[in-house]
């Protein structure tokens, strides 16, 4: 009887070592599936891959805020402004003007504005001299 159980244990024991990945636990992923938003809406949400901060994008002017959440500290949950001087002038500005795209910098977007093709790559940073538009990307490289 006792070789009964020693055997199968022993097989059992072999088959995880010769094969690390089964050995593995299992993760289960924590990340949500993308929300669907709407397009033609004056204020837009981004995630960043920090679980903590999201940028604000007002899709009529090009405006960007970094907001943070917390769920124990009130004192460190709000916004700061990444730019704070509209992109265009406010007789220009409609719902939906401006877009954001991720970059593989996880501090870096590119501000798209879809109806000229200007572009900026904005920086959001915990550092108030890191936040801020870093380069304007319409300028024509030589």
């Amino acid at each position: 009887m006792r070789a009964l159980v020693i055997v199968p244990a022993f097989v059992l024991i072999s088959l995880l070592e010769s094969n690390p990945i089964a050995a593995q636990i299992p993760q289960v992923a924590v990340a949500s599936a993308p929300i669907p938003q709407r397009l033609d809406v004056r204020f837009r949400v981004f995630p960043t891959d920090n679980i903590w901060t999201f940028l604000l994008l007002d899709t009529a002017n090009g405006l960007v805020w970094q907001m943070q959440y917390s769920i124990s500290d009130s004192t460190s949950a709000g916004r700061f402004a990444v730019n704070s001087q509209p992109l265009i002038a406010t007789a220009d500005a409609k719902p939906g003007r401006f877009t954001l795209y991720a970059t593989h910098n996880m501090f870096n977007f590119v501000l798209l504005d879809q109806e000229n093709g200007n572009a900026w790559q904005i920086q959001w940073s915990t550092n108030a001299k890191g936040r801020g538009i870093v380069n304007n990307l319409s300028v024509e490289l030589h």
